[in-house]
Parts: structure tokens; sequence; C-alpha cells
């Protein structure tokens, strides 16, 4: 909430162009193999750097596997929002299956490291139905036609894992063929639109002195919820996983210093 709450329509800092990696961050640029969290990382730098310079329409992002690789070293997590933020800039659309099956810690890590991406408006965010499993786990990042990083082993040997960087045309197409079979089985998981601050559309929604946010309302129906961002440029982030609906649900009743199960004031039938 707060950062929609700040959101101005201007990058953040941690996402200035001066963050971009340079040549020096992407090690062997050639190589096929990528080992443990250093290797992907490495991987990652010159997956995004590649499709920053190739201009990419599209990229199909995919990985169940611990956040910490991304989110644990600072550093690194710079120059990676640097970069995704660039590739956003560019006009490439991002289409990631979050994976929602995270406990606290990596939910708030991945909460913080995605949102300021997904004000600029080009994140294509699902949630996959089916159950992750607890055995393996699985990573693929792909630019269709010209690179993927794929991976899978036994959950909790990331550190040690193999990361492959395929470039090959018989190979991309597999991982395309396999990215669009398990897009099969998902919804979507965050909305981005411009909307009308003012239309509530039979929703209910929390008035502005209930919440210590200036800029942002929260306006909650059956099926999903929509925080709009009512200053200029005004923006809805629409949330739909059943457990993100109800988080928000009880949010509000929260700030509203109400129980859970009580009606709020001119609530709409939609709740």
């Amino acid at each position: 909430m707060k950062v929609f709450d700040s959101f101005t329509g201007e990058l953040p800092v941690m996402m200035s162009d001066t963050e971009v990696p340079g040549p020096e961050d992407i090690q062997d640029g050639m190589r096929s193999i990528y080992f443990g969290t250093e290797g992907l990382r490495s991987a990652v730098l010159r997956f995004l750097t590649e499709a920053l310079q190739g201009n990419a329409q599209q990229l199909l992002l995919y990985s169940d596997e611990e956040q910490g690789w991304m989110t644990e070293d600072a550093a690194y997590l710079k120059k990676w929002a640097a970069l995704m933020t660039a590739c956003v800039r560019n006009g490439t659309q991002i289409r990631i299956i979050h994976n929602v099956d995270r406990d606290l810690g990596e939910m708030i890590a991945a909460i913080k490291s995605w949102l300021p991406l997904y004000t600029l408006g080009r994140i294509d965010s699902r949630y996959s139905t089916l159950l992750r499993g607890e055995r393996f786990f699985h990573t693929v990042f792909l630019w269709p036609g010209r690179a993927c990083i794929k991976a899978a082993g036994v959950r909790g040997t990331q550190a040690e894992g193999i990361y492959h960087y395929y470039s090959g045309q018989r190979e991309l197409g597999i991982c395309e063929q396999e990215y669009r079979r398990l897009l099969e089985n998902t919804y979507p998981l965050i909305k981005t639109a411009a909307v009308d601050p003012v239309e509530e559309n039979g929703f209910r929604m929390l008035p502005m002195p209930e919440t210590p946010y200036r800029n942002v309302r929260l306006r909650i129906g059956k099926e999903y919820v929509e925080i709009t961002y009512v200053s200029n440029p005004s923006r809805g982030f629409r949330f739909t996983h059943p457990l993100l609906c109800r988080a928000f649900r009880e949010y509000a009743d929260m700030l509203m210093n109400r129980p859970a199960d009580e009606a709020v004031p001119n609530a709409s039938p939609s709740r």
C-alpha cells in the first residue's frame, strides 16, 4: 500500500538508468551452463542485457525456487531491477507466472521487488492453479526464439543447481511449448489499467479518512479487489487471487476497527 500511495509515474531511484549493469557485469557470454546461485545471477544479467539490446517484444518468466538469489544481495537486486525496468521502458511485455505458494518472508521480499515494475503497466501477471509440490524446483526465463534459462532440481539444492542457457531454435521451441502448456492452468494475479477514480461500479470503497494513505483507495468486490491510485496519472491495480482478496478485506476491516464478519456502512451487495 505504501508503494502504491507513493506512486508518481516516475521510476524509483533504485531503478534509474545509471544502475543498468555494464558489460563488465556479464561474464562468459557464450556459456551454455551456469552453476549455483552466482551462476544464476550471471545468467539472468546476461539474459536481461541481451533482451534489452535486442529490443525483446516479450519475456516469459516462471520460477518456483526460493527468491534469495534475487533479493538477498542488495547490489545484485539493484542491477536486476534496473535491467527489468529498462526492458519494460523499452517496450518489452513481461508475462510472469508468479508462485504464490511461498512463506511470508519470501512473499514480502517478492512483493517489494515487483510492485514498482507493475506501476509501469507492462506486466502480465498470472498464478497457476496447479499444486507446486515439495520435491523439485523449476525455473524458466524465456525470450521466445532467442534465449532461455532453464533449470530443474531437488528443492533445497538450488545453491549448487545447474542452469542451462539455451539459444538453439529446437531447444527454444520446446521451452516455449512447455511454457505455453503451463499457461493453460493460470489466472490473472494483478491487472493494471487506467481507471475512473470516481466511479464505484458497485464496489465497497474504503473511505479516504479511514486509511493512512492519501493517494489510494481500496475497492473491494466479490471476485476481486482493486487499489486505485487517485492522483494523476490514475491507475487501477486489480487482484484476483482468493487469498489476496481475503487479505485485503481483512486489512480494510482492521483499518475501520470492525470485526471481519461485520458489514461496513454503505457497503455494496457485491461484498
